[in-house]
């Protein structure tokens, strides 16, 4: 990451349920959705009675939205651009 009030860029890519993340250039995570760590995650962070979990568990990841959160502080994005990919081949 790059130091506070300097921009860091961020990619995500989905497909199907396929998914890397790549931070400043470098990839960070690769995983499909349905993989077991996925759910071990899950179930770990959060409790069985949580509606965060509820929704994680059951909401189909081809319709999940998009969102961006912050971690209790200020946090500023820029150039946000969300696209669907082709298919893949």
């Amino acid at each position: 990451a790059k130091p506070v009030g300097e921009f860091n860029q961020g990619r995500i890519v989905l497909r199907g349920k396929h998914v890397q993340h790549f931070l400043n250039g470098v990839k960070v995570v690769e995983i499909d959705l349905d993989a077991p760590q996925v759910r071990a995650s899950i179930e770990e962070r959060w409790a069985a009675d949580n509606p965060v979990r509820e929704l994680l568990e059951t909401m189909p990841k081809a319709l999940t939205p998009v969102a961006l959160q912050h971690h209790n502080d200020v946090a500023w994005y820029r150039n946000v651009k969300i696209r669907p990919l082709p298919a893949a081949k």
